[in-house]
């Protein structure tokens, strides 16, 4: 899942791009009413999650999760969600069958 945020930025004129978390912003040259802002919108998505990983991978796998909820300001109750459907393989078959069972 995709989320895209627009951000104001007064006076800062950067592009900056994080390739590691799949993080994307782009610049846009609007302004606002006083003329002094840039909008910058925001692509980022949480990285996906197969459940095959060693305790290393699943340590960076969760710092890059819980990187993405704080810089997206993503809500405690939709965290969960957001981050079953990232989940793939091994790790889906699990989710599904812990949401049957319960």
């Amino acid at each position: 899942m995709e989320e895209l945020i627009r951000v104001r930025n007064g006076g800062n004129n950067r592009i900056i791009e994080d390739s590691s978390s799949e993080e994307e912003v782009l610049a846009d040259e609007g302004e606002d009413e006083r003329g002094n802002h840039h909008d910058y919108r925001v692509k980022a998505n949480i990285p996906l999650f197969y459940g095959t990983m060693g305790v290393e991978e699943f340590l960076n796998w969760q710092i890059d999760v819980d990187r993405f909820f704080d810089v997206m300001d993503v809500h405690e109750s939709k965290q969960v969600k957001m981050v079953a459907i990232r989940l793939e393989s091994t790790a889906a078959v699990w989710w599904d069958r812990l949401v049957v069972q319960r």
